[in-house]
């Protein structure tokens, strides 16, 4: 049941007109929230190939996160994925850009929303840029974890 999962379309989710949902957002999910359990699935194929969904609205959730060497105005949206145990844990989300992340505290968790778009990154801090995901923010709000662990479990 799990590899079937796996197989789901990601074009069912942007084909949609609700936008996708990166997190437990609200406490009765829409039918194309992309609650945690899909999180790792969408991740991959944005990551895969980011102009697939170019322009189509994205709401994440997440703590704020400002990697050494990002530019300003840009953290990452992230949450914690985890293969097995707390020794394997590893950052990962989306980048977004925007003033106001300056005045945020680092850790702080966010909910934002905007477009998707893709941009040229060093995402390693070792000066080799690749296209990735985007947001181009339209609306950003601290927020609290609420019901969620925070933690993405990709199996």
């Amino acid at each position: 049941m799990q590899a079937r999962a796996l197989r789901v379309s990601f074009l069912a989710f942007i084909a949609a007109a609700t936008p996708l949902v990166f997190a437990v957002i609200l406490p009765t999910a829409t039918r194309n929230a992309l609650l945690d359990d899909r999180y790792w699935t969408l991740y991959n194929r944005l990551y895969d190939d980011p102009a697939a969904a170019v322009g189509h609205k994205v709401v994440i959730q997440g703590f704020l996160h400002r990697a050494r060497g990002f530019p300003p105005n840009t953290a990452l949206i992230g949450r914690n994925l985890m293969w097995c145990c707390s020794a394997d844990m590893a950052e990962i989300g989306l980048i977004v850009q925007d003033p106001v992340i300056n005045a945020l505290n680092e850790s702080q968790w966010v909910e934002v929303s905007g477009r998707l778009a893709t941009t040229q990154f060093d995402m390693n801090g070792d000066g080799k840029k690749a296209v990735i995901p985007i947001v181009a923010v339209e609306a950003l709000k601290p927020t609290d974890k609420g019901a969620t662990s925070g933690i993405i479990f990709p199996f």
